[in-house]
């Protein structure tokens, strides 16, 4: 009886001792969200080892992350760009803030409001995707097209220093993530899979706000995503997206999948609980279109984003 008590108190014990290791190891990385938050980005701590960089102040409520492993960390877009004209902080500021392993920069799809602080980056990697590669001179220098951009001609190229396996392992010392391209918001977007700790980022195939469809081709592929989504995921998941809004930020659970099908597919038709015709600003530059909302999700249909 006496044996039996001690053991109980000694598994007290640990589990307190773990308990208070992890509460302090939580409190470490919120206090260092905090302090690398500043004017423009604000940071939070979402899981282990990951940060979600917002810029609540930007047009587009911009949103990148920072994965890290024990040996390097993985950074998921860079922002719009818009906090160079308001501040003097930069978003490589604040990664070497959260981090101080190698960070890799993978771009989740091309467009403007994703890859506007490319330049302070050192280690770019692209995923591999045959019709990217094959537009890499010499299998390292990547020239933007301008449509790939949305808008404008920045970056006018970029030095790819690897490229990511689709579908493979990618070890960033005891975590590992994968990437799939996924189609519909642009044919080179690209999911980023933290199995362990069930997390999907989803860039701009999933976010809090308007999606976009660009060109009605662009319906059939954006809804066969979405399904897959739903078959290969479930609701022990997290997902998040590229851009966010005060009250969500960039987090959405797995219901989102279901009425984000609903509302391609009724969009497609054109027969949405509500349409209508737009005329709206997208980071300077002029977006018309059809706003289609379905259960209170939005969506923009455009022809072109020229």
């Amino acid at each position: 009886m006496v044996r039996a008590k001690k053991k109980r108190l000694i598994n007290l014990l640990t589990s307190s001792i773990v308990m208070m290791t992890f509460s302090t190891s939580l409190l470490a990385s919120e206090s260092k969200a905090q302090s690398a938050s500043g004017d423009w980005f604000k940071v939070s701590y979402i899981a282990d080892n990951t940060y979600m960089i917002k810029e609540p102040k930007s047009s587009q409520y911009n949103i990148s992350y920072l994965i890290i492993g024990n040996q390097r960390a993985l950074m998921l877009d860079t922002g719009s760009g818009e906090n160079r004209s308001h501040c003097k902080q930069r978003i490589s500021n604040i990664v070497n803030q959260l981090t101080d392993k190698p960070v890799t920069l993978l771009l989740t799809h091309f467009h403007f409001d994703h890859n506007a602080s490319i330049d302070e980056f050192d280690h770019i990697a692209f995923a591999d995707i045959e019709k990217i590669r094959e537009r890499a001179v010499d299998d390292k220098t990547y020239i933007f097209a301008p449509k790939e951009l949305a808008f404008g001609t920045y970056p006018e190229k970029a030095i790819v220093n690897e490229w990511l396996d689709l579908g493979k392992n990618i070890d960033l010392g005891n975590r590992v993530v994968k990437i799939t391209q996924v189609k519909g918001h642009t044919d080179d977007s690209v999911l980023v899979v933290d199995e362990g700790n069930k997390i999907i980022f989803m860039g701009d195939t999933l976010y809090n706000g308007p999606l976009i469809v660009t060109g009605k081709h662009n319906y059939a592929p954006y809804i066969q995503t979405i399904k897959k989504m739903q078959a290969d995921f479930n609701d022990t998941y997290y997902f998040y997206g590229a851009h966010g809004n005060k009250a969500l930020g960039g987090m959405m659970r797995y219901s989102i999948l279901s009425g984000t099908s609903d509302l391609l597919e009724c969009a497609q038709k054109e027969a949405c609980d509500y349409s209508e015709v737009i005329s709206e600003q997208l980071g300077g530059n002029e977006l018309t279109g059809t706003l289609f909302i379905k259960n209170e999700l939005p969506l923009i249909y455009t022809e072109d984003l020229h």
